[in-house]
């Protein structure tokens, strides 16, 4: 998919803190285990509810985390993420 998140990382910058588990993030959106637990998935991209329940939880617009890649080009998602300020390790790199 040409589409691709970086959800975890930015929230974890903005928020400030090391590590956003799945849990954590349940919790602060009220949002169901399996979606919140996909917030590790670099391909997952959140449906129209979804993305409004972030965005108006974290108060952060789409483009701040969901990124089209052309041609599955880790190098350009990778300079988004620097853009971003997000280093690529933190991000998990990506498959």
């Amino acid at each position: 998919m040409p589409v691709r998140n970086c959800l975890k990382p930015v929230l974890e910058k903005k928020l400030q803190i090391k590590r956003l588990t799945a849990y954590r993030f349940q919790k602060l959106t009220g949002l169901g285990r399996g979606t919140s637990e996909r917030i590790n998935d670099p391909n997952w991209v959140p449906n129209e509810q979804t993305l409004a329940t972030i965005c108006k939880t974290f108060r952060i617009q789409p483009g701040e985390f969901l990124y089209w890649v052309p041609d599955d080009s880790d190098a350009m998602l990778a300079e988004l993420l620097s853009h971003n300020g997000i280093d690529m390790e933190v991000f998990g790199g990506l498959n």
